[in-house]
């Protein structure tokens, strides 16, 4: 009774890990959303969050790190902070750098670092009757148009081009109130909208100049070139978690990071709004003095660990030394019985007469010694002929080249085993019928991979040549 009992329980135990087995893709394939605690909080400009950039950058990180949730609040520049003083929020991003230095210098933010830009620029009517067009002096541009109270169409006093533009005009002490100057309430792209219908001059976003259609853009154009004195820089700005209650400091840092990583900053450059293949804000992060400094105190952290590790490496680096020196002078002994070798070789090569070919296969190569080149009448710089196979094609008389390629091409066929030698004719004229003798062995390279035929050619005396006529002789052949 008992071995049954067992056998039930084991039985039941047996069908309840196959329903669990069974149930388990379905619990895989269900989402698991990240805990409130796990999510950052941001808020971040209307403007870029109505443009899909923020969307674009979300979908990104939530791939790359699903288990952090991102709660986007879209703001104006005053809630956005107002927002970060209550504890609303854990990340805020920006486009206005003295509130953003404000809001840190007050204590409720950590750090200001640079993030992205978007390009301004002045626009204007194409026939530009005020001649603006191509202007880098602001000071000057902004004087003209206000002698000449232009009509004149500036973006929202809000938006990150219009506060630009009141800085301009605080620089150069003009207060722009000339009845055809109109502030609109409306964002930047729909500034150069009214301007180009009107044939006025206007303040906004390249990209959107860029984004409008074709017959407001061809009543448009762009009276400056690229300055960094137009660029509208946004920042992301970490709140200080001992004057802020109740920041979620790891996601915040998690998702800043991300934002200022090459990963981040390459997905912002990569992102083009509906309708346009022109990129509206270019990564900036590389221009951020702070982030500079952090990353040079990670190098240098990274180098002084290395140093360490030197330093205890430097023990052991003294034995191999030693060990290095005695292997030195053991190599050195050889190469000295090599060299020796090799000056014999060449002495008994010399006594021969016989010249000496040298084909490294790899290299597509052949080394010709001198002997060689003076039997074959062949004119070379050097020891090397870059083309082999043109080698004997050069020298060799038409009637037996296709032989002696034969008998080469043969040779190789069987690898390490092939050898050739045969007699044949060289192909200048100037001394008659002259034969010689081609040798050659097909050997493996040493320590690398591949062939090499290295092999000899020897003048022949033409007379026992007299009963084979032309070409080569009965006795040519491949080993």
């Amino acid at each position: 009774m008992a071995t049954m009992f067992d056998l039930r329980h084991l039985l039941a135990l047996f069908s309840c890990l196959a329903a669990i087995a069974g149930a388990a893709p379905a619990i895989a394939a269900t989402p698991v959303e990240p805990a409130p605690e796990n999510s950052v909080r941001v808020a971040i400009a209307s403007g870029l969050v109505d443009s899909g950039l923020v969307k674009w950058i979300v979908d990104d990180f939530r791939a790359a790190r699903p288990d952090i949730g991102v709660e986007v609040e879209s703001a104006g520049l005053g809630e956005a902070y107002e927002m970060g003083r209550t504890g609303q929020v854990d990340l805020v991003i920006s486009h206005h750098r003295p509130s953003e230095e404000l809001f840190v210098g007050d204590g409720f933010g950590g750090t200001r670092t640079v993030l992205m830009y978007a390009e301004l620029a002045f626009f204007g009517p194409p026939e530009d009757k005020l001649r603006l067009s191509g202007q880098d002096d602001l000071r000057a541009l902004l004087q003209k148009l206000a002698k000449a109270q232009a009509p004149f169409y500036a973006p929202a006093p809000s938006s990150g081009a219009g506060l630009r533009l009141a800085e301009l005009w605080t620089l150069v002490g003009i207060a722009p109130g000339w009845s055809d100057y109109e502030v609109l309430a409306d964002v930047a792209p729909n500034t150069l909208a009214p301007a180009a219908k009107a044939d006025g001059y206007a303040f906004g976003e390249l990209a959107a100049f860029r984004a409008l259609p074709a017959t407001l853009r061809d009543r448009l154009q762009v009276l400056t070139r690229p300055l960094a004195a137009l660029r509208d820089y946004y920042a992301v700005v970490t709140l200080s978690g001992e004057r802020v209650p109740g920041v979620r400091q790891e996601p915040a840092r998690a998702f800043r990071d991300y934002l200022l990583s090459e990963r981040g900053q390459d997905r912002i450059g990569s992102f083009r709004p509906k309708g346009s293949d022109a990129a509206p804000f270019r990564p900036a992060a590389f221009l951020d003095d702070g982030l500079h400094a952090q990353r040079l105190d990670h190098e240098l952290r990274s180098t002084s660990l290395m140093l360490y590790l030197a330093i205890a490496c430097a023990v052991g680096a003294a034995a191999l030394a030693t060990t290095m020196v005695v292997l030195w002078r053991r190599a050195s002994r050889r190469e000295r019985r090599h060299r020796g070798i090799e000056r014999r070789f060449a002495l008994a090569v010399e006594a021969s007469r016989d010249g000496i070919w040298d084909w490294d296969l790899n290299q597509d190569q052949v080394y010709l010694s001198h002997r060689f080149r003076e039997i074959a009448r062949l004119q070379l710089n050097g020891h090397w002929f870059p083309a082999p196979r043109e080698l004997w094609t050069r020298i060799i008389d038409p009637t037996d080249r296709e032989c002696v390629t034969q008998a080469i091409d043969h040779a190789l066929a069987k690898g390490a085993s092939g050898a050739i030698s045969l007699k044949a004719r060289l192909a200048d004229s100037t001394r008659g019928t002259a034969w010689v003798l081609i040798r050659g062995k097909v050997h493996r390279r040493h320590r690398e991979p591949g062939l090499r035929i290295v092999g000899t050619i020897s003048e022949i005396d033409a007379s026992q040549d007299q009963d084979s006529g032309t070409g080569t002789t009965p006795e040519n052949g491949t080993d």
